[in-house]
């Protein structure tokens, strides 16, 4: 994949990283006993995103770490929106964590196509799952 890069890497992942360095202070300020529930999921999919991102750019097949990064980006965006519903996340924070998420989802979803476009390329996956299966007819 063509990625811009700022730095050593791909700017998908320098979002993931800025979104870790403004998560890890906002969830030393939740409450006690919601830092290790909580604020433990968050940062649990937060790292799961940043090291999906390298794990992803290392392989060929990029399809199922591709889909696994949107998983734990979507489970972002719902803890996130549990900690501002609960008023852990002031909404301002909130905004901001949101908007960095809504900023790697773009780019996730143009890397999903990107590494869609290049599979199906190659002839290596049929648009039909029967497509294999299915002989093609002559003319009569």
């Amino acid at each position: 994949m063509k990625t811009k890069r700022r730095g050593d890497g791909p700017v998908i992942f320098a979002e993931a990283y800025r979104l870790l360095l403004e998560l890890y202070p906002a969830v030393r300020r939740f409450p006690r006993g919601q830092q290790p529930v909580l604020g433990r999921r968050m940062e649990d999919a937060a790292l799961a995103l940043l090291t999906g991102i390298l794990e992803a750019n290392a392989e060929a097949a990029k399809g199922p770490w591709l889909r696994a990064l949107s998983v734990e980006l979507e489970k972002l965006r719902v803890l996130a929106r549990l900690a501002k519903d609960l008023s852990f996340l002031s909404f301002g924070l909130y905004e901001t964590l949101v908007a960095r998420v809504d900023a790697i989802g773009r780019m996730l979803g143009g890397w999903i196509k990107w590494a869609e476009a290049r599979h199906s390329a190659f002839g290596s996956r049929p648009s039909d799952p029967n497509a294999e299966c299915q002989t093609p007819k002559a003319d009569p």
